[in-house]
């Protein structure tokens, strides 16, 4: 049982370390991403966003009286 892989936190020798300066790259690109996306203006302004579809559709014609058959 010896021989199982060991899961520690150092990696294995036959693989080289990261560099830092490349984390360090990929969290100021992702950080960078994030600002322009925040301060980027929306497609929509406020005042033209579409109103949801229950506010558009007309309400449905009330039944005539008598349940809505014909008399014959």
């Amino acid at each position: 049982m010896s021989d199982a892989p060991s899961h520690g936190s150092s990696p294995p020798d036959d693989e080289p370390r990261t560099p830092a300066w490349l984390t360090a790259l990929g969290v100021a690109l992702f950080v960078a991403v994030g600002v322009a996306w925040a301060w980027s203006p929306s497609k929509h302004s406020p005042g033209a966003v579409a109103p949801s579809a229950s506010v558009v559709a007309a309400p449905a014609p009330p039944a005539p009286p008598g349940g809505g058959a014909p008399n014959r």
